[in-house]
This record gives C-alpha cells, sequence and structure tokens, in this order.
C-alpha cells in the first residue's frame, strides 16, 4: 500500500473514532437523551369534519364505546430537554371542525440535521361519529 492510502486510512480511522466518542459523551453526559411524552387533549365542543394538519405524525381514527372525545398524543425524540406536547401538538376545535395541526420540531439535532422525532396521534370518537367521518355505515 501506497503512504498516501496509509495516511487517508489511518485518518479515516481517527475521524470515525473522534464522531463515536463524541457521541458517546453527549449521550453519557445528558446532552443528548431519548425523550418520550404524552398528553391526552380532551374535547367538550361538538364537531362535524375532521381535519389534520401533520408533517410526520400518524394519526388514526378510533371508536370510543363512553362517547366522549379525545385526542391522545405521544412523541419520541433526540432532544437535550423535555418534550413540552403543548408545543407539538394542539386539538381545537374550529368553524365545526376538529383540527388536530403538529408544529415539527426546529431543525436543532446536532445544530445541523432536521430533528428526528415519532409523533402518533390517536382520535377517539364516538361510534356515530367515527362511523360518519369513515362513511361506514354497518
Amino acid at each position: 500500500m501506497k503512504t498516501k492510502t496509509k495516511v487517508l486510512l489511518i485518518l479515516l480511522a481517527v475521524g470515525i473514532a473522534g464522531i463515536a466518542a463524541t457521541m458517546g459523551y453527549m449521550m453519557g453526559s445528558g446532552a443528548l437523551m431519548s425523550r418520550e411524552a404524552e398528553k391526552s387533549y380532551e374535547i367538550s365542543e361538538p364537531f362535524d369534519t375532521l381535519e389534520t394538519d401533520t408533517a410526520l405524525a400518524r394519526v388514526t381514527l378510533l371508536p370510543l364505546e363512553s362517547g366522549e372525545v379525545r385526542v391522545e398524543a405521544y412523541a419520541k425524540a433526540w432532544l437535550p430537554e423535555e418534550i413540552d406536547m403543548d408545543e407539538l401538538v394542539s386539538a381545537t376545535v374550529r368553524e365545526g371542525a376538529l383540527v388536530v395541526a403538529e408544529t415539527p420540531f426546529p431543525d436543532e439535532f446536532l445544530g445541523l440535521f432536521p430533528q428526528p422525532y415519532a409523533l402518533t396521534l390517536r382520535v377517539y370518537v364516538p361510534q356515530d361519529v367515527y362511523d360518519r367521518l369513515t362513511g361506514d355505515a354497518s
């Protein structure tokens, strides 16, 4: 092997080891941790339709026997601080529509990349509302 190739391989190995050590330090010191949060939003106002304004969230509409309406949100992200669900998710009734919206995290993952995260939203509605919204009239 040529000397240039050996030097490049050594520099590559040192660089990879440096990145691994930096990530290990960040995780060990708590500067970067996997955080989880969940919150339930009770909806008491009547609505006719469901609107979602989401970037990455998976939204699931489910029937609920009790007749209440609620939105359950679960998020997981790599952040130095706790997740504030009220900044991430909103569930309100506007002009006869239940609007479930997501505000994505800012691009702050290691200061360079979009924040990788998972967000799951479950919208629970009474059976008759579920049938009307899904068109399922069984």
